[in-house]
């Protein structure tokens, strides 16, 4: 998809105002007349999982959006996408209602993910449910497989002829779990050479890239750290995923202030890569405590601390000129939590319940009039777009 260029005059005026601040100081969003660098995503991730909540998801990011993020994190069709098999209903009327919700003028931006949501296996398989055991043939795959490479590579293909999106991420949260010494480390690496190489010989101007975790600290930050630097050479672009409530409360209690946060959070990532563009692929701060007794979270949240993050967030990613930030629920989802604690699932999937910038009764947090007075601004960036 063609992006419209911004003149050289424009983008060196754009870059002034930039320089210069484009919000004001404490303030919700940009000075009248100024501008902001990035499109506003959110995904469409229900409160509910009923067609209202779906509809009701809509409506509201459609109100505040210019771009929308289709996250997919429900494993892969393996070895339909191998075979050029159709996919299971399940998996086609997920994609068809997603489909027909876009709307024309709205960026397209596609998140992917290779990797099980512990971040270190292959991704689980897709077909009547999301995440399902992979069949007994792909059990033992590893990532170098050249099976497991057709398949995905099939897969992301398909997906980017069915939304012609503007951006596609091919490995969401790529540096999440690996050792540096892991055994699986160099096979997960043959994956993304390859895979990149058949995508960009279908389609060579779609900006492709990896998201990559904020790098916290001691020693697990310095292997996220690491593993980003060893994994550039397979982005276009330096996408960050964070939600940093447990490191604005320093660790698994305290408060989640984010005052706490480094001021280099994001820009120490920006200069991992300054030749690339950044972006925020995927955040999100909690608005209520968090309590994860399994896990030993007790982590104070309010409103108020989500609101200052919002801010700290969006007047950052303008000084860096990001190209876009996704924030990724608009809603609470504690029915989806109920279902899912009722099904069994693990206490760590309620982490992100309390992140939406609407409650859980659908009331307005202040964060959202943050972000809707951002949203009023124009956009322009020195990228171009």
């Amino acid at each position: 998809m063609m992006r419209k260029a911004l003149t050289r005059v424009a983008c060196v005026a754009v870059a002034l105002l930039l320089a210069a601040g484009a919000c004001d100081d404490g303030g919700s969003g940009p000075s009248e007349g100024k501008y902001r660098s990035f499109y506003m995503a959110f995904t469409p991730f229900p409160y509910d999982l009923t067609l209202e909540a779906q509809d009701y998801t809509y409506n509201k990011i459609h109100e505040r959006i210019d771009m929308i993020c289709h996250h997919f994190d429900d494993g892969i069709p393996w070895p339909e996408a191998l075979e050029g098999r159709p996919y299971h209903a399940n998996v086609e009327n997920n994609l068809y209602d997603r489909q027909r919700r876009l709307r024309p003028g709205d960026k397209v931006y596609l998140a992917l993910c290779p990797l099980a949501h512990d971040r270190k296996n292959l991704a689980r398989y897709w077909g009547a449910a999301s995440n399902m055991e992979l069949p007994a043939e792909w059990a033992n795959k590893t990532f170098d497989d050249p099976d497991v490479i057709t398949a995905y590579s099939n897969f992301l293909l398909d997906l980017i002829d069915r939304f012609d999106p503007d951006y596609v991420c091919f490995g969401v949260e790529a540096n999440g779990r690996f050792g540096e010494n892991d055994p699986q480390l160099a096979a997960f690496e043959t994956f993304l050479k390859r895979v990149r190489e058949n995508v960009r010989a279908e389609r060579p101007n779609v900006p492709l890239f990896l998201s990559f975790v904020i790098g916290g600290s001691g020693a697990e930050g310095t292997r996220q750290m690491n593993l980003a630097r060893r994994f550039l050479g397979y982005s276009d672009y330096m996408a960050v995923s964070t939600y940093p409530f447990i490191e604005a409360a320093g660790g698994p209690s305290g408060d989640a202030d984010p005052d706490n946060l480094p001021q280099n959070w994001f820009t120490k990532m920006r200069d991992l890569a300054p030749e690339k563009p950044f972006a925020v692929a995927e955040t999100g701060f909690i608005a209520e405590d968090l309590v994860l007794s399994s896990y030993g979270i007790n982590v104070k949240g309010t409103a108020a601390w989500q609101e200052a993050y919002l801010r700290f967030l969006l007047q950052e990613c303008n000084k860096l000129d990001a190209e876009f930030v996704v924030y990724f629920f608009i809603r609470d989802y504690d029915r989806v939590w109920e279902w899912m604690r009722q099904q069994g699932y693990d206490e760590f999937y309620k982490m992100w319940r309390d992140c939406g910038l609407i409650d859980e009764d659908g009331a307005a947090r202040p964060s959202l009039a943050v972000w809707d007075a951002w949203f009023g601004a124009s956009r322009a960036s020195s990228f171009g777009g």
